[in-house]
């Protein structure tokens, strides 16, 4: 620990010693204060400390890094947890230390963490002048990304499935949308054997229903090949797709057209053309989703 971040630590130790009201001490149990464990993947934290005994709460606090005087230190009950988990934005820098705390008031705090969140390489940013949304991504075999989600700002209707390919450092090679005059969304895509894709995702421009599972197949340069859709006479939706060992491909979503209950697990299996073998609903009484 460089001297800079050892004085910063010290600083914020000191206040948070006169937050949490004095007796704040090392051992105020006569046992071993908690230990803090923290961990980050991606924009992902992950924070687990030990048990204390006698302990009645546990309490977490956290403040940003670098630490000034001006800034606040935040704090969350935890009662009786002792793992904590959040997602946090790009960037991101902050000291993190729990106190466990006795029915007496008496607290003993932790080790201090500091929790830092790195800013990506590289961020790219899709779409036109209106609403556009990724929900998907993967990698492919060029070392690029394969993106799918839907736009509002280009294609046929209100919004339309959105596909984009990018190199390796997310610069857009080609893009293609797809749909009809009405609302379409794609939910998850992946690479296939073949150099292109399979998108998954629903209609409200096609189909049988009120929105349906809506299948497209492209080939490497994003061109429609083929696409289906599945459902009955109300809602039905496709979230994920995997392709399977004979080439055609298993789907998921849910549907209130068939089944069970409100809204059931809507299981699909087609061959390699995207024709249906078979459907399967799975699901009790109320609403149940895949």
């Amino acid at each position: 620990m460089s001297k800079q971040l050892r004085k910063k630590v010290c600083n914020f130790l000191s206040i948070l010693s006169v937050l949490i009201i004095i007796p704040t001490y090392r051992n105020a149990f006569a046992v071993e204060p908690p230990i803090l464990t923290a961990s980050s993947s991606g924009l992902d934290i992950s924070l687990s400390w030990t048990p204390v005994l006698n302990a009645a709460n546990y309490t977490l606090y956290y403040a940003p890094y670098p630490y000034a005087e001006e800034h606040t230190i935040g704090y969350i009950d935890m009662g009786s947890d002792t793992a904590f988990s959040a997602t946090l934005w790009a960037g991101a820098s902050f000291f993190v230390a729990v106190t466990a705390n006795d029915s007496a008031g008496q607290s003993d705090y932790s080790n201090i963490e500091l929790i830092e969140i790195p800013i990506p390489s590289w961020l790219k940013t899709f779409g036109g002048t209106k609403s556009d949304y990724g929900r998907s991504v993967y990698p492919t075999r060029d070392g690029g990304f394969i993106v799918t989600g839907y736009t509002s700002s280009i294609g046929a209707g209100e919004s339309d499935v959105y596909l984009i390919k990018t190199d390796s450092n997310g610069n857009e090679i080609w893009s293609k949308t797809f749909g009809g005059k009405s609302s379409d969304y794609g939910n998850s895509v992946y690479p296939t054997s073949d150099g292109g894709f399979i998108v998954i995702g629903y209609t409200y421009s096609i189909g049988a229903g009120e929105s349906d599972v809506y299948l497209i197949k492209t080939d490497g340069n994003g061109n429609e090949i083929w696409s289906k859709t599945f459902g009955g006479e109300k809602n039905d939706y496709g979230n994920s797709v995997y392709p399977t060992s004979e080439g055609g491909f298993i789907v998921t979503g849910y549907t209130s057209s068939i089944g069970a209950g409100g809204s059931d697990v809507y299981l699909i299996k087609t061959d390699n053309n995207g024709n249906e073998i078979w459907s399967k609903t799975l699901g009790g009484k109320s609403s149940d989703y895949g």
